[in-house]
């Protein structure tokens, strides 16, 4: 005989999901088949007690809503076969709307405004998770009803990453790439004292949480992120001074494109998050099927240009303002150590870069591409 047991209360931090998640584990090791049913929105985490933190695709609200079907939200627990779970939606949504987001950015800006917060701290502070992920899922939904594929670029937060997943699971073609700043630093660079030192990381997206960067690391090792690019944007640390007094006139970008190699591969393969194969095709393979230009890049193969990268992974390195060819006059990553450093790059078998010492001079040429697709 089946029931339902309610476990409810007025106040936050008394051990609602503790209870439950003890009870449902009970409850399972006496012979019964469990669901659990979250029903906290806006501020879940019994998928993250249960161990489902990253498998959600739809949850309770989508189910109330008509968006999916009950069965395709619950989610079945890997370690107990007779227990399930509906999760909560992480946030109280509303239908995405463009203007709606910009509206509330607005918002924010002149409410901190008004409150005296003009400093770079205010910036990743009007510019929360949420906002982002209803921004992608206004796009997700243009390109739906316009049957086309899309690419999310700059994607930064879980909640973005979210929605890309429940469009995939209703059939949507959607890449996703992601930045090494919001891989490798988190908004605590915005509330650095000093102004220039914290108005150098202004990006949009702003930095994230170190949560969210986990969550960014485990989608590059399962394929749910394709691509990694830079949003390399040079400008000066005396053009990011324009903003004193008003964090919303600093010049928004960083430099990135001289270190994005170096990153992945100590952040990524010497830590173990990735495999070289996988950073190979983060930076080359995906990008050269996604835009067309694959067999021509992205493969060492007959008849394909030799461009090519030779990385010596015993030659350790510090990156500093200093080594950086760039015009900013300075980098995100000042001290940062490399595991290794790239000794090579050859363009169409030409020997363009040595050391960091340019030998060619420029030897671009078009690429015509074709329609793309991994």
């Amino acid at each position: 005989m089946g029931g339902s047991i309610f476990v409810t209360s007025f106040k936050g931090g008394v051990g609602k999901t503790t209870v439950c998640a003890n009870l449902a584990g009970a409850l399972c090791n006496l012979g019964h088949t469990v669901l659990v049913v979250d029903g906290d929105f806006g501020m879940r985490c019994m998928d993250i007690v249960l161990g489902l933190e990253n498998e959600a695709l739809f949850d309770l609200g989508d189910v109330l809503a008509g968006r999916t079907e009950l069965e395709r939200a619950v989610l079945q627990s890997p370690r107990v076969p007779s227990l399930s779970f509906l999760p909560a939606p992480m946030n109280c949504r509303v239908p995405p709307d463009r203007e709606a987001v910009a509206g509330v950015i607005d918002a924010l800006i002149a409410a901190h405004k008004a409150a005296g917060q003009t400093a770079p701290s205010s910036h990743p502070e009007c510019r929360p998770n949420p906002l982002e992920a209803e921004a992608v899922a206004h796009l997700l939904r243009i390109t739906e009803v316009a049957g086309v594929p899309i690419v999310i670029v700059h994607l930064s937060t879980k909640e973005a990453l979210l929605e890309v997943m429940r469009a995939r699971a209703r059939g949507q073609q959607v890449y996703v790439e992601t930045c090494p700043h919001y891989l490798l630093l988190d908004d605590s660079v915005y509330y650095q004292e000093d102004y220039s030192a914290a108005a150098r990381y202004i990006c949009a997206p702003p930095m994230r949480k170190k949560e969210d960067q986990e969550v960014l690391w485990k989608a590059l090792a399962n394929g749910t992120i394709q691509t990694v690019s830079t949003d390399h944007c040079s400008f000066t640390l005396q053009q990011k001074d324009a903003g004193r007094g008003d964090f919303t006139k600093i010049p928004g970008g960083l430099p990135g494109v001289e270190t994005r190699g170096e990153l992945l591969y100590t952040a990524g393969v010497a830590a173990g998050r990735i495999t070289k194969e996988q950073m190979c095709a983060l930076l080359s393979e995906n990008p050269a099927r996604l835009y067309g230009a694959y067999p021509r890049k992205g493969v060492i193969a007959p008849g394909s240009d030799a461009d090519l990268v030779v990385y010596d992974p015993a030659a350790d390195k510090t990156i500093t303002a200093g080594t950086q060819l760039s015009a900013a006059g300075y980098t995100p990553y000042e001290g940062w150590r490399t595991k290794g450093s790239i000794a090579q790059v050859y363009l169409r078998g030409t020997l363009a870069v040595d050391h960091g010492e340019m030998k060619a001079g420029p030897i671009g040429t078009y690429i015509p591409r074709h329609p793309g697709a991994l």
